[in-house]
């Protein structure tokens, strides 16, 4: 008798060993690459995660890697400029609203600080976000239904608004300002900021849900005619952050074609570049590369 109860007690504490506890302590393995200072907590309850449970972060990997990369105290925007893919740099768009701007275009976000970063080998890009960003309470999604390109948008994991609604950046276009107004809730804040050309939406998830929709109709609409468009002149405003416009009319012009010109406006820090189509994707390309302070 007492050796069948001596089995049952044993047989359940060897099982947890032998198995469960090894697979508990790899799903979670410590990881030494990326050291952070931040004020911002991590622990997040279920019932606060109301950004992450909309904008879910993706559990997949991606195709992309971010190139090897050592940095100390860096500010979050730069942090994430320096990740470097194998082709280009990464898309992003940081959600989070910024206590103040500093010196050298540095902006300081509430509770987020500086950034150490040692990647010593390339590193799949979801999971190098995952170590830069989780540290500090925040987490990414995937946006690809606002624009053409594919977007990283950059957000708090336990949103701080006590209303539960999130703060979102969306590409100006259009007359989109006022569509966004009339799908607005009673408790949503918006405005234009003419130097990032962007609208910014500060409201209720499902509200967020509805604007993203509009988004995708106008994306699929012009999906439909982009076939027609090809070698036809467009004219396209570029807003400019860093640098001075002026600066940039050189560059661009070696990459317009014949039919291509640029005008710049000091008032607003913008380009105004007309040029076929299906050129503009270059110009766009590019723009990302001289619009920097580094």
């Amino acid at each position: 008798m007492k050796n069948s109860i001596l089995k049952c007690s044993i047989l359940p504490l060897l099982f947890q060993f032998l198995f469960i506890t090894p697979f508990n302590a790899e799903a979670n393995p410590p990881v030494d690459t990326v050291e952070h200072e931040s004020s911002a907590k991590s622990a997040v309850r279920p019932e606060d995660n109301a950004a992450a449970e909309f904008f879910a972060q993706p559990e997949y990997k991606s195709r992309d890697y971010v190139q090897p990369v050592e940095f100390k105290n860096e500010g979050l925007y730069w942090a994430l400029r320096r990740l470097r893919l194998e082709v280009n740099s990464i898309n992003f768009v940081i959600d989070l609203k910024f206590e103040e701007k500093m010196e050298e275009n540095t902006i300081a976000y509430a509770g987020v600080k500086n950034i150490t970063v040692n990647f010593k080998e390339r590193t799949e890009l979801h999971e190098a976000l995952k170590q830069v960003l989780e540290p500090l309470g925040l987490a990414f999604y995937i946006d690809n239904v606002t624009g053409a390109e594919k977007v990283y948008h950059i957000n708090y994991k336990n949103n701080p608004d006590k209303l539960k609604r999130i703060f979102v950046k969306y590409p100006f276009q259009n007359n989109i300002y006022a569509d966004i107004k009339k799908l607005n809730s009673k408790d949503g804040i918006m405005n234009l900021l003419y130097s990032e050309l962007s609208v910014q939406v500060n409201d209720y998830p499902e509200v967020h849900k509805k604007i993203r929709e509009l988004y995708r109709n106008i994306r699929e609409s012009g999906q439909k005619v982009a076939e027609k468009e090809r070698g036809k002149i467009v004219a396209k405003i570029y807003p400019i952050t860093y640098v001075n416009a002026g600066e940039l009319t050189r560059q661009i012009m070696s990459v317009l074609t014949k039919d291509g010109t640029i005008e710049f406006n000091t008032k607003g820090n913008y380009l105004t570049i007309t040029d076929i189509a299906e050129n503009h994707i270059a110009i766009g390309t590019l723009l990302k590369e001289l619009d920097s302070t580094r």
